[in-house]
Formats: C-alpha cells, structure tokens, sequence
C-alpha cells in the first residue's frame, strides 16, 4: 500500500464527499492507501490504540436499478481496538466539503435507512446509512455493533445519527477489544428527473452489497 495523509473522498457531480473518523475526539487521516481490483480503494488508520480500514468501492446493484444510476458508491469503515485498549467512544462521518454545488437539500429516511437529498436543477444525489434502528437489530445478530450501544426507544433510535445539511455522522459507544464496529454509508446519484426513486433506493444498501463487488465479505 502507499502513504497516504489526505481525507477520503467521493468526487461527484455536486461536489466532494468526504469520509472521517474521530476517535476520542480526535480526527484521524489515513496512514496508508492501496487500489482494489474492481476500481474501488482501501483506507488504513494506524494508532497504537486500534486498527481501522476503511473501504470505498461500487455496491453490487440490481441491474434495472443501476441502469437509472449514473454512480453509487459505498464507503465501509471497520474499527476494531488493540487489547487491552476499549475506544471510550467514536464517529464516523460522510460530509460535504467547500464548493459544491447542490441548492436544495432535506432529510429523506425510511425504514431502517437515515438519509439526505441534494439537488440542483441538473442532478440529484441521495447520502445514506442505517439507522439507530437497524443498528440496534445488528447488536442483537451480532453483526460487528457493540454491546455498549443502548438505544431502547424509538425516540433514541431516531436521535442517534445526525443528519443534515452538512452531511451524515454516526457516533458510537464503547467498543471493547474483543469487538468490531463496522459503519457504512452509500451514495447515489443521477440526472434529476420527477419521479425517479431510483437514488433513495439505491443507498438503502447492506455493507455486504458494498463489499460484494471487491469480493471482501
């Protein structure tokens, strides 16, 4: 892999996404990089106190969805802490950087799915992730949620991720060093046309849809 000290991004036709973890309150760069064999790219975060990949590729899609798409992309972050360290606390973001280009934004969720709509006249753009809810089914499977994460009314569920204008931030709550957390976002963009759901269906993906595609399941 090569060096690697900027922020991941998402380049589309609204502007650059980009993709940050904080742990502790301090916001970390990749320390290295490398290229996946179908076109899509592997983060790594190097501390003495955790280890965290990040993984930014094409989900595998229906074929009738992906041919209303003009791009949809999906970024998976994984963290796991070095023992006998337990991460106090972290999040993970997809947020918008300076200059982009959309006009109009609003919140669009839905089951199981926190997500945002950006617009301008030309294009729509939908940024995606799972919500308190679905998380907190994933705790119970087992499927890399700690068991720290506590949200039993839906009202805590609902106010878990934060969503806005600005982008997406998922915070999480203790992970212990035998677990793994595992967060991801989708985003899904096309010409901007009436009745066209294809966007908002698209980011309403699973991380093995993502990693489908890089065949890193």
């Amino acid at each position: 892999m090569q060096p690697n000290q900027r922020q991941p991004a998402l380049h589309t036709p609204l502007g650059s996404l980009a993709f940050s973890l904080t742990v502790s309150g301090q916001t970390y760069l990749p320390s290295h990089y490398g290229a996946l064999q179908q076109g899509g790219s592997f983060y790594h975060y190097e501390s003495d106190t955790f280890d965290c990949e990040l993984v930014l590729c094409r989900p595998a899609l229906d074929a009738r969805l992906s041919l209303a798409l003009q791009e949809c992309w999906g970024a998976v972050f994984r963290i796991k802490p070095h023992a006998p360290t337990t991460i106090r606390g972290c999040s993970f973001s997809a947020f918008w950087q300076e200059g982009f280009s959309w006009s109009e934004s609003g919140s669009d969720t839905g089951e199981h799915l926190e997500a945002v709509v950006y617009e301008n006249p030309e294009y729509r753009l939908h940024l995606g992730t799972q919500d308190g809810h679905m998380l907190m089914i994933r705790k119970h499977r087992g499927d890399r949620i700690p068991q720290s994460l506590n949200l039993e009314s839906d009202f805590e569920q609902h106010g878990l991720i934060t969503s806005s204008e600005q982008g997406i931030e998922v915070p999480m709550t203790e992970i212990e060093p035998h677990e793994t957390c595992q967060i991801h976002f989708v985003a899904a963009w096309t010409r901007n046309m009436e009745e066209d759901n294809s966007t908002w269906l698209a980011v309403d993906q699973p991380a093995a849809n993502i990693l489908h595609t890089e065949g890193l399941l």
